[in-house]
């Protein structure tokens, strides 16, 4: 598993999402070292900070849930609280989200979709 997630990594940083896509599907059919695993990471992306929020020097952070499904994408994306009135920073940050990708589930040896998680993004000036 280690190598394809390298791979997976390296060809999302590079722009090859199709190849990293490739790398996740090989990763979900791999037989995993326990039956009973975790989602494990395997490549994350920072949001862009908001122009906007920057030149006005505005923080926050948005709370979102999401699952993992059995080849590692996240979907079922929902903003569950956020610091901000409008949709500033829950934009971008559903765009990174939604391009984060992990080793799936397993159950019984057999990929599953994750239970929601949830994850809070901040957003700091001169961080």
């Amino acid at each position: 598993m280690g190598s394809h997630a390298r791979l997976v990594s390296l060809y999302e940083q590079r722009g090859e999402s199709d190849k990293a896509t490739e790398h996740c599907q090989a990763i979900g059919r791999m037989k995993p070292w326990k039956s009973d695993q975790k989602p494990e990471p395997l490549y994350r992306v920072h949001p862009d900070y908001p122009r906007h929020a920057a030149r006005m020097g505005r923080e926050g952070w948005v709370k979102m849930s999401f699952v993992i499904d059995e080849e590692g994408f996240v979907k079922d994306i929902e903003v569950k609280t956020t610091s901000d009135k409008g949709r500033v920073f829950s934009d971008v940050a559903i765009d990174a989200l939604s391009q984060w990708r992990y080793a799936p589930q397993f159950e019984g040896g057999k990929p599953v979709d994750s239970s929601p998680r949830l994850v809070q993004l901040d957003f700091k000036m001169g961080h």
